[in-house]
């Protein structure tokens, strides 16, 4: 498959919410507006149909998602110390900026690109992959962010409940507990749950491209190519590396979607959580229109090499 014929159509799809947000027909407010029930509804429902109702595979999942995170933390690392000690930021700059260096757009990018490219075959490994995403990065970033001024306590309960309101972990846990448990649903829940899923690839498009309008690549170039850098060309470097040198017998086609996934730019809830503690704001901004716009080539790239 030419890797045109996958990303051209998402290309579209994210120009016409582009051009939506840019007339006026989306306006900022409705265009966080929908992010929200991007976010809120048609993705999580669309994890918790993948995840409940798909056929567990006979591979070591706990190899792949170790595998994939020994990779991350590496990356995240790799950017925390190039900001703390080449440009001179301090610990809660760094560690946001390591969290923009590894944590992937697997909502609005990953889960329309692998739907286009390989179909729902491809969300098994992605939703193992999401399903530890902020569970390992944002308590690393939360843990280093908060480390200043804050008890032990205070930070585990901050981080567990930053997990019990994140609807799409919520919604991953409830479809493997769906899915080890058998649980059936009524047929008339199952066609609901359908027709809202499907609007998730769609909408979470427009999104993106509605969210991109508002972002603009200024000043900090230096620190926005580095981000971009180390996301889209390090990070799935080094998860194919391991892949390659650990041999675990997995699923080449699970490979490739870690190799791809760690491909994917930055995902926009760093953005959020820079908003939160008031730091690199800007950076994660230029970073995620930046490599947004790159990936459109280093993930072209990809599928004809993989």
């Amino acid at each position: 498959m030419k890797s045109t014929a996958v990303i051209t159509p998402i290309l579209l799809i994210i120009f016409l919410g582009y051009i939506l947000r840019k007339k006026g027909i989306i306006s900022k407010e409705g265009s966080e507006n929908l992010t929200k029930i991007v976010f809120n509804v048609f993705i999580p429902i669309l994890l918790f149909k993948n995840t409940a109702f798909s056929k567990l595979p006979d591979i070591s999942i706990f190899g792949f998602v170790l595998t994939y995170y020994v990779a991350a933390v590496m990356t995240y690392l790799t950017g925390l110390l190039i900001n703390r000690f080449f440009f001179k930021k301090n610990l809660r700059e760094s560690s946001i900026f390591g969290l923009g260096s590894s944590y992937s757009n697997t909502v609005l990018i990953g889960v329309p690109f692998l739907l286009s490219a390989f179909g729902e075959i491809a969300m098994l490994p992605l939703f193992s992959i999401v399903t530890f995403q902020a569970a390992t990065l944002f308590t690393m970033t939360t843990f280093l962010c908060e480390s200043q001024g804050s008890n032990g306590f205070d930070i585990f309960r901050k981080t567990l409940i930053g997990f019990m309101k994140n609807p799409i972990i919520v919604s991953l846990f409830g479809g493997i507990i769906f899915n080890y448990f058998e649980i059936p649903l009524p047929e008339i829940i199952l066609s609901s749950l359908n027709y809202l899923s499907e609007a998730s690839l769609p909408s979470s498009l427009i999104v993106l491209g509605s969210i991109l309008y508002d972002y603009s690549i200024k000043g900090h170039i230096n620190r926005v190519f580095v981000m971009s850098s180390l996301k889209l060309v390090l990070f799935p470097a080094i998860v194919w590396l391991l892949f390659i040198m650990l041999n675990l017998n997995l699923d080449p086609f699970w490979i490739k979607i870690g190799i791809i996934t760690a491909a994917f730019p930055t995902g926009i809830n760093t953005y959020f959580f820079s908003k939160k503690y008031n730091s690199e704001r800007e950076v994660l901004a230029s970073s995620i229109m930046f490599s947004s716009l790159l990936s459109i080539f280093t993930l072209g790239l990809l599928l004809e090499i993989l």
